[in-house]
């Protein structure tokens, strides 16, 4: 009976399986890898965001100023030039259209506002913030030269990520098409 006794002992260390510290070093392992794994996880989800964040300012200021210098490239400058450029911008921008008549645009409330024929419509949307909207009028008097509007404009992200390097600073220039007033001389 002893050695029935001793040849089951035998036989249960030979039994394959693991130990209570090999089970607790390999859960240790496991957890430093899914916890690795969920702030990769977690890095790559704050980093979509930013790029959505940003692909909706850009969005918003192509949009904004395309449809401005469609307007301005059809119309005539209303408005006397801006002595310096370099200081002093200013807030709104006047211009008259061919069809449309006397148009606006201007910034309220950090959104881009349009205001023609009796009506003010936003063009930027709600989701961005335009903290400066200026424009800079340049030879829009008789002078033999082509009207040119500088338009300077700062957007951010509204709501959502609050990211200072989602904050986007455009400057453009565009021109008036629109020679009658300067071809007269």
């Amino acid at each position: 009976m002893i050695r029935y006794l001793n040849h089951n002992m035998h036989r249960r260390r030979g039994m394959l399986g693991f130990t209570i510290v090999e089970f607790l070093v390999t859960a240790a392992v496991f957890s430093v890898i899914v916890v690795g794994a969920g702030g990769i996880f977690i890095e790559v989800l704050k980093i979509q965001r930013r790029g959505i964040e940003a692909q909706k300012i850009q969005e918003n200021i192509q949009f904004v100023l395309e449809t401005i210098s469609k307007e301005i490239r059809v119309s005539q400058i209303a408005g006397g030039q801006d002595t310096d450029c370099v200081t002093t911008f200013s807030s709104s921008l006047d211009i008259v259209h061919p069809e449309s008549g006397s148009i606006t645009y201007g910034i309220s409330d950090g959104r881009v506002q349009r205001t023609g024929g009796g009506a003010t419509t936003n063009l930027s949307g709600s989701d961005v913030e335009f903290s400066r909207f200026a424009f800079c009028i340049q030879y829009s008097e008789i002078d033999d030269k082509q009207a040119r509007v500088t338009i300077l404009a700062q957007a951010k992200p509204l709501f959502g990520v609050s990211d200072p390097a989602l904050i986007f600073d455009i400057q453009t220039t565009l021109s008036s098409r629109d020679l009658t007033i300067e071809l007269q001389n």
